[in-house]
């Protein structure tokens, strides 16, 4: 029977994830630094972002932080013209 913290191949499972999580919360961290220097919050930033992307925003360059605007300064921005 294999060992459930070996994959087939014989490599442990353990390390991969642990490199793959290392991975996604260094990606996290410097997300939440890229927000912090363009004065915005990271919450509203990622519940704004998230959504859009998951219907099928395509413009990825205005979606990082340095280029973002969020959907209602967008809205506002149409009203005022």
């Amino acid at each position: 029977m294999q060992d459930y913290n070996q994959n087939r191949n014989g490599r442990s499972l353990r390390k991969n994830c642990s490199h793959m999580a290392a991975q996604n919360v260094a990606f996290m961290y410097s997300l939440y630094e890229s927000c912090k220097l363009n004065d915005l919050n990271f919450f509203d930033y990622i519940n704004d972002v998230l959504p859009r992307l998951t219907k099928g925003e395509n413009d990825y360059k205005s979606l990082i932080p340095c280029n973002y605007k969020s959907l209602s300064s967008k809205e506002e921005q149409k009203k005022v013209a």
